[in-house]
């Protein structure tokens, strides 16, 4: 039900959308508004597949000078895979500082408590010490920092630097403890998952091109499970970029990427279209 649901409230936004864009226009309002979804073979993100589906992507923003308010969610249409971003972003000549709030309720486990309303981020085992069962509970809201530079056309290079600063990103560097007095001086701390991004920018005859790679230089949630360490590229690859004429003042935006991730040795290819 909260599939159909989304998936309604969704498609309620697209029929918008073109009133929205046409109506921006002729607003006389300082903010702009955006409005719009992707759909998507496959929701393929910093080198990972979530969701092993097809996926909805709808976005709504509002910005004010050089700030942007948003939202930015994944609907996975054969899994249960349901994500719901907020970002404030503050854009200066190229270079922009992002705070986004990721929440992703369906990849919680037994600790995680997956009410919005759940922001606790324990430093350590909370647990009953009549029954020694274990209460932790963490929340499924994950905070990160993010700085960008986007060149101009004579320089165009991106370059990406973000990290988990709170929430759903701990690790104890222990193994299960079965022990309640060990597990009662358990603590947690932030792993402070780091992600790295080149990219380049070219065009060929009506294509634009995005080249990029993306590393993690410790261990990291982006390093797990499929490998722990170091510095290791996790995400490399190109985008495809070309607009498909359908009226005289409609463009259909269409994309492909090609990604693999050399850590985990695996590969993706992605369509997906712009509405």
């Amino acid at each position: 039900m909260k599939r159909l649901i989304s998936v309604c409230l969704l498609f309620i936004v697209i029929a918008i959308s073109t009133q929205v864009s046409a109506q921006d226009k002729k607003c006389k309002f300082p903010f702009k508004l955006n409005v719009g979804a992707d759909i998507m073979s496959r929701y393929v993100w910093r080198g990972m597949d979530y969701g092993n589906s097809a996926s909805i992507q709808p976005t709504l923003s509002f910005g004010l000078g050089n700030f942007e308010l948003g939202y930015w969610g994944a609907i996975a249409l054969t899994s249960n895979y349901i994500e719901s971003d907020l970002y404030l972003k503050y854009t200066l000549k190229g270079f922009s500082v992002c705070l986004t709030d990721y929440y992703i309720p369906s990849l919680a486990t037994n600790i995680n408590d997956t009410r919005y309303s759940y922001c606790k981020s324990p430093s350590e085992i909370q647990f009953d010490t009549t029954s020694g069962v274990n209460l932790t509970k963490f929340t499924s809201h994950t905070l990160e920092g993010m700085l960008c530079y986007k060149g101009p056309e004579k320089f165009p290079i991106s370059v990406t630097v973000g990290t988990y600063f709170y929430g759903n990103d701990k690790t104890s560097g222990d193994s299960i403890f079965t022990d309640t007095h060990k597990l009662r001086s358990l603590k947690f701390k932030n792993r402070y998952s780091t992600y790295l991004e080149l990219g380049y920018s070219f065009a060929i005859k009506e294509f634009n091109f995005d080249a990029f790679v993306g590393a993690t230089p410790f261990s990291s949630v982006y390093s797990t499970p499929a490998y722990d360490g170091g510095f290791a590229v996790v995400n490399m690859g190109i985008t495809g970029y070309r607009k498909i004429k359908i009226t005289e003042h409609f463009d259909l935006p269409l994309k492909a990427s090609v990604i693999f991730n050399p850590q985990a040795s695996s590969f993706h290819f992605v369509f997906g279209l712009t509405l």
